[in-house]
């Protein structure tokens, strides 16, 4: 589960509504979901490919802290 906010810090929202335009007005925002989800599967599946089998397993917070700072 993921959830998300746009950063309201200096260009956040023009940022988003770069990215995600006019889909942001509606009360759920399917292209910006499915946006994000994308991103979110390719960066995981990039932490994992470059992780050892053990740090996956025992290790999960260095993958969800990974997976948090390049988002």
């Amino acid at each position: 589960m993921m959830i998300w906010s746009i950063l309201r810090d200096s260009d956040g929202p023009m940022r988003c509504y770069k990215s995600f335009g006019e889909d942001l007005k509606a009360p759920t925002p399917i292209i910006a979901n499915g946006k994000i989800e994308s991103m979110a599967v390719a960066i995981i599946r990039d932490r994992i490919a470059n992780m050892t089998i053990n740090d996956i397993l025992k290790n999960r917070s260095k993958l969800r802290g990974g997976v948090k700072d390049e988002m």
